[in-house]
């Protein structure tokens, strides 16, 4: 068989050698660094919180970006206005491209409406699809996929404790002082309430009331990243209040 015989042709005419093919599968396939894993607090039946292993949407954009810059997704249908078509339950199917692979894949928003639960949705729908090229799937994974002796890290890895023991966190002055302080004035704007954020964030961290990555976590759930959010004032300011008054009860609990 010649070499040409060989050659994978992709959507966009691109042609892949076999080898090319192998390690580009191999990079998709690549484990995260920490710094791209988030925690996720999912609350149980009994309710005690778990805290879920994750990539998020930006991540997951990032890996497919550095594999092929060109990859693309479209929707199964579009409707009657030209737009993606969504299903009877609000979900959405698309079909992922990467270099020469072309992936099924399924997201929603979890019952949510409005212009941010199709992007959550769109997002969701990305990452089902690049999982199944094997994008964090070993962050998914329960049992060793690897074969290997070392244990994979399980994305959806149930841990009932958060990664600084309770017991172990003592409020300190400055985020005490920061708690008392209160939020901006609305005089200040969003940058304020960012800046203001990313301080509570650190502060909770720090002295471990938090697990690492929960603000992230948490605008991910909402279908949000904090750029977007700080575009709209009132829904910046809603975020940054319900995330200071978490605070202040967790810490008013010790």
């Amino acid at each position: 068989m010649s070499e040409t015989n060989n050659l994978v042709r992709d959507r966009l005419g691109r042609t892949w050698t076999p080898e090319q093919v192998q390690e580009m599968a191999a990079k998709l396939r690549a484990a995260f660094p920490d710094s791209a894993i988030g925690k996720l607090p999912r609350s149980t039946k009994n309710g005690k919180t778990i805290y879920l292993d994750y990539v998020g949407h930006a991540a997951t954009t990032d890996r497919l970006l550095q594999v092929d810059p060109l990859w693309f997704w479209e929707p199964f249908a579009y409707g009657d206005d030209g737009l993606p078509a969504f299903d009877k339950n609000g979900g959405l199917w698309i079909r992922l491209y990467v270099g020469p692979f072309t992936i099924p894949g399924y997201g929603d928003a979890q019952g949510k409406s409005g212009p941010n639960a199709v992007k959550e949705a769109i997002g969701d729908a990305i990452r089902n699809a690049a999982m199944r090229l094997g994008v964090a799937l070993d962050l998914w994974a329960k049992e060793d996929l690897t074969g290997e002796d070392e244990a994979p890290r399980p994305q959806r890895r149930a841990n009932t404790k958060p990664p600084q023991k309770e017991k172990e966190a003592k409020a300190s002055d400055e985020l005490l002082s920061l708690l008392d302080a209160g939020l901006p004035e609305v005089e200040e704007g969003p940058l304020a309430l960012a800046e203001f954020l990313a301080e509570l964030e650190r502060l909770m961290v720090a002295d471990g009331f938090w697990p690492e990555g929960v603000i992230n976590a948490s605008l991910e759930a909402r279908g949000y990243d904090l750029d977007e959010l700080a575009a709209d004032v009132d829904a910046m300011r809603e975020f940054v209040k319900s995330a200071f008054e978490k605070a202040k009860k967790k810490v008013g609990e010790r």
